[in-house]
């Protein structure tokens, strides 16, 4: 397809007869210039070098309206950058050229015609200075801006005018607003990036997909001046469009997220919600409404989500106002909704109670953020609630910080609020500079400035007020003066009656000479970094919000400033242990670490203790003078067994056994069911006995008759076990029709377990 270029003159700016005319063509089916066309060029450049004023020069390439819409607005922005650079080569500034491509939406005529379509397919150069379409109306720290063409970046002005094409940029903890001639504002938080397109209230829209602002990345604010209001026949909004869809406002407050990709291959996700009226997302041909309290996600190269409602904002715990001191880090908690696992917490300014211009996103899962740290100033801060799919809901009620400033004297030098010291001696004049945009007053100012006298070693607190916009916050600095210095002299720690203790001896020493006053002495469970004193070393009372622990005792003083404390260390596995020496009068403190003495050994011999018990038993046996072969037997055995002075026991206890005999030639099976009684000697673990027993006896084949034996053995005891050898001669008559005994001396081996016990 060929292409002309079409020369624009400057209506206004420019006189007519000066601007060179004719038709610029290019080779069939590709971007490259005729020789013809080459010569308008000439002219072309010669005249804009003559008139700087004409800047910038803007190329608009245009196609016909064959082919895919894709296709043609690649190939009008390549044949608007090859006119580009023929003017660059020529001596053109490329600052001065913007170039864009529209491919077939703007047609010069709209005829199906080969007539039309070849005056359709054109670049027109612009050479009128162009009208600003919105301009920077806020801008907070660092905030940049650059036009279209423009390689460099500058720091944003408010009242900045941009022309289209032109980008906003903000960087951490920085905001912006950009504003339209229709009054349409976008905000731009932390982080965010943007292109100015059109302006909403003159755009003639010939396509759906136009935008008025281009989102890159971060957190955008859109607020359309007046819903209702109609152009061109059809109810106005504000377009904002984002790599993965288009986000028609028409609300005054819809919030606008692009995420953007961690890598090339990643595609990007926005996120909508709309907190006041409606506004219709539309993405890969669909749309959708989201009305107010509802939110809906994109990922790009996907439809819509289904709008679900937005999640609600976590109430503050933290009380109001947030005083915080200068160098002290945050420390907010809030309580959060069950299932919404994120909060964001957003900070705005003096000058926006209702943060609608954040400078300040962050978000913390759970219900606690600390760290991080506010230059001096009055802010306002919100929280947000955010669900999993990364939606952000309406903000809850604001929370006053005041961030004060630091605390200086006459010369300059600081004194840290709350903690610290402050450096003269004698009456000190303090100033404290009010935070910007905010008044300061104070109890006690003098021309603006707190005097304090700094000979009195302890704390000092100055009311103050704080007003700051709409709002007032009271409050009272808390300044430290540590004009007297304490010395551990001595340090012994020792075991005295059985307890471990450590007696400090120190000296509290002012300018003025020994400072006299009661002090307190004891344990706490865990040191203050800083309050940490060495042993020999004149360290500076610090400030001390704490209190004496909980065991502590009043400090003996010793007369010109000495003390001694005596503090009880207790029973602890710590290796160290931290004696705190505090003033209540003076609100003062210093810690020693101390190291404890090892507690004190029992050397006492310890006496052995007996205990019986009940025991069971098994005996295994071997009758060894019976005239036949030795033939085995065996038994069972309940006892109690009793400890008797002098390291005897007694043994009581019955037994119950079986063995067989054979006598001549006649098999017997004897039963014998005796008590036993034996005096046994404890020799600590091991033991010897000796007693005797009787009873009955069952046979089979036979009759009953009576037994007796007598015993001799020892034992040996392991806890509660107990290991035993005995020889025994038992009497158990003599079998029916026989004159043989059925018994005589035997071996047993048997094994016993109780309750009783031994120890040595």
């Amino acid at each position: 397809m060929a292409g002309a270029l079409a020369l624009f003159p400057a209506v206004a700016h420019a006189d007519p007869a000066q601007v060179p005319d004719g038709t610029v063509r290019f080779q069939m089916g590709s971007s490259e210039l005729t020789p013809e066309s080459q010569r308008v060029l000439d002219r072309l450049a010669a005249m804009l070098m003559r008139r700087p004023e004409l800047d910038p020069i803007e190329l608009v390439g245009h196609t016909d309206d064959l082919g895919a819409d894709a296709a043609n607005r690649r190939l009008s922005l390549g044949r608007a950058q090859q006119v580009r650079r023929a003017l660059i080569s020529r001596g053109i500034r490329p600052g001065r050229i913007l170039v864009r491509g529209v491919g077939s939406a703007e047609p010069l005529k709209a005829e199906a015609t080969d007539e039309a379509r070849a005056l359709n397919r054109r670049v027109e150069v612009w050479v009128t200075p162009q009208r600003a379409v919105a301009s920077v109306t806020r801008v907070h720290r660092k905030v940049q801006a650059r036009e279209a063409a423009d390689p460099d970046w500058e720091a944003a002005r408010v009242g900045q005018g941009l022309r289209r094409q032109a980008q906003v940029r903000t960087q951490q903890a920085s905001s912006s607003e950009v504003t339209f001639r229709s009054r349409d504002r976008v905000q731009l938080g932390p982080e965010a990036l943007i292109v100015i397109y059109e302006d909403p209230a003159t755009t003639r829209r010939s396509r759906a997909d136009v935008a008025d602002v281009e989102v890159e990345q971060g957190t955008v604010f859109a607020a359309l001046a007046a819903r209702g209001a109609v152009v061109n026949g059809k109810a106005r909004a504000l377009e904002v469009g984002t790599k993965p869809s288009r986000v028609s406002v028409r609300s005054k407050r819809t919030r606008v997220d692009v995420k953007a990709a961690p890598a090339e291959a990643e595609r990007q996700v926005s996120t909508v919600s709309v907190f006041e009226g409606r506004s219709d997302v539309r993405a890969r041909g669909k749309s959708v409404g989201v009305v107010e309290g509802f939110g809906t996600r994109v990922q790009e190269g996907k439809a819509p989500e289904r709008p679900t409602p937005l999640p609600p904002a976590p109430v503050w715990a933290t009380k109001d106002p947030v005083l915080l001191g200068a160098g002290e880090a945050l420390d907010l908690t809030w309580q959060r909704a069950p299932e919404v696992p994120v909060a964001e917490v957003q900070m705005g300014l003096a000058d926006d109670p209702r943060v609608r211009n954040p400078h300040r996103l962050w978000r913390v899962p759970g219900d606690r953020a600390t760290g991080g740290q506010a230059e001096p100033g009055v802010y306002f801060m919100r929280l947000v609630g955010v669900d999993a799919k990364d939606i952000s809901g309406a903000p809850g009620q604001p929370l006053r910080l005041v961030a004060l400033p630091e605390v200086v004297d006459e010369a300059g030098r600081p004194a840290l609020l709350r903690q610290g010291a402050l450096r003269p001696v004698g009456p000190t004049i303090l100033r404290v500079p009010a935070p910007p945009g905010a008044t300061f007053t104070a109890t006690g100012a003098v021309d603006g400035a707190l005097v304090l006298d700094a000979r009195r070693a302890g704390a000092h607190r100055v009311p103050f007020t704080l007003t700051a916009s709409t709002s007032e916050v009271r409050g009272a600095l808390e300044l430290w003066v540590p004009t007297a210095t304490l010395t551990a002299e001595r340090v012994v720690t020792e075991v005295r009656d059985g307890k471990r203790l450590a007696t400090v001896t120190f000296s509290v020493v002012a300018p003025a000479g020994p400072l006299d006053a009661p002090f307190e002495a004891g344990v706490v469970s865990r040191a203050t970094p800083r309050l940490a004193a060495t042993p020999g070393v004149p360290y500076p009372l610090t400030g001390c919000r704490c209190r004496a622990p909980a065991a502590a005792a009043p400090a003996e003083a010793l007369g010109g400033g000495r003390y001694r404390a005596v503090v009880p260390l207790g029973v602890t596995a710590s290796s160290t242990v931290t004696v705190r020496l505090y003033a209540p009068g003076l609100e003062a403190a210093a810690e020693l670490a101390v190291v404890p003495p090892p507690p004190p050994l029992d050397v006492r011999p310890t006496p052995p203790s007996r205990r019986g018990g009940y025991f069971a038993g098994l005996r295994v046996g071997a009758l060894v003078s019976h005239e036949d072969a030795p033939t085995a037997e065996l038994s069972l055995e309940l006892g109690r067994r009793w400890a008797l002075p002098g390291s005897l026991e007694l043994d009581l206890s019955a037994e119950g056994g079986w063995f067989p005999r054979t006598v001549d030639g006649q098999r017997y099976h004897a039963v014998p069911l005796l008590g036993r009684l034996a005096l046994g000697l404890d020799l600590g673990a091991p033991r010897v006995y000796a007693g005797g027993g009787g009873g009955v006896r069952l046979l089979s084949p036979g009759s009953a008759a009576g037994v007796a034996t007598a015993f001799i053995g020892s034992g040996y005891r392991l806890g509660h076990s107990e290991f035993i050898l005995e020889g025994a001669y038992r009497l158990m008559g003599q079998a029916e029709g026989s004159d043989q005994e059925l018994a005589g001396w035997a071996v047993i081996l048997g094994y016993r377990v109780g309750t009783f016990h031994v120890y040595r």
